[in-house]
């Protein structure tokens, strides 16, 4: 409740961004990850002021306060993703502007899982490192992990690798192939990212 402005702020800039451009992706893309990241704000309100240790000393145990952090944030971005689709939807019809909703659908289950993906980074090094060490942690970090990818990406560039037979076979893939792969390889990421929480909060003195 005590965040509603920003709630209102990032609504009102996602709907201006849906039709600015007569594009919705962008409004729905904008609202959805922002809303997600959103999840990061409650942990630091939980630790203002000594809170963590006081929540640690109630009848609530550590995996537990981690696994809510995961299901509120899926429940974010789940929620903000459908919402945002059925506004563009209701704002394309009163608006008169053609929206292609197989495309604010497709477009808002990929923001969904990358959103899930960053914050199984975020989250662990939040709560291991706080509010102000945990974001330079994850500049850190997600700057490592585009560093890897674009190391390897170069060191198959200048091997000559031939990579036809790996687009090949993503050529060959129907679309709910990919979207199983992605969606199991998401949650195999929450799970190790939700692991390693567990470990950090059990091991974490308040």
């Amino acid at each position: 409740l005590g965040q509603k402005r920003f709630f209102l702020v990032v609504v009102g800039m996602g709907i201006f961004f849906m039709f600015s451009n007569a594009n919705p992706v962008s409004g729905v893309s904008y609202i959805t990850m922002l809303l997600s990241i959103f999840t990061l704000s409650t942990i630091s309100y939980d630790e203002f002021d000594n809170g963590m240790a006081f929540l640690m000393t109630l009848p609530v145990e550590r995996k537990t306060y981690a696994l809510e952090k995961y299901v509120f944030a899926g429940l974010v971005s789940l929620i903000s993703a459908v919402g945002t689709s059925v506004l563009a939807f209701v704002l394309g019809a009163v608006m008169d502007v053609p929206v292609d909703m197989a495309e604010v659908i497709g477009v808002a289950c990929v923001i969904v899982l990358i959103s899930w993906i960053m914050l199984s980074v975020t989250i662990p090094l939040q709560i291991k490192f706080g509010a102000e060490k945990g974001r330079i942690a994850m500049i850190l970090a997600m700057g490592g992990i585009f560093g890897v990818v674009f190391a390897v990406a170069k060191g198959l560039s200048s091997s000559g690798a031939d990579m036809s037979g790996m687009i090949l076979f993503l050529d060959s893939l129907a679309p709910w192939q990919i979207v199983v792969g992605a969606v199991l390889i998401t949650v195999l990421i929450l799970s190790v990212s939700y692991s390693m929480c567990v470990r950090i909060i059990n091991r974490k003195e308040y």
